[in-house]
């Protein structure tokens, strides 16, 4: 079994070369849910919604992270 930061390093990985499928098989559990402002997304489905979502709100964003922290199974990117 992989280590929380293991998961999302592989997270951060995979979508810098833009494999959100392989992220999603990877790393997402089937019962996921995303609570954000533009709703409640369940489930991988949700996740390729969402990841569009941004895509067309800041289609030529890049993300810096400077802070990866990691307790048990949860985790904070800043």
């Amino acid at each position: 079994m992989r280590t929380t930061e293991q998961v999302l390093q592989d997270h951060l990985d995979r979508r810098c070369r833009g494999d959100i499928e392989g992220d999603l098989q990877a790393n997402y559990a089937d019962e996921l849910v995303v609570l954000c402002k533009d709703g409640v997304f369940r489930g991988k489905d949700g996740i390729r919604t969402t990841a569009r979502i941004l895509e067309e709100n800041l289609p030529d964003a890049s993300f810096d992270y400077d802070l990866l922290r990691v307790v048990d199974e949860f985790g904070l990117l800043s």
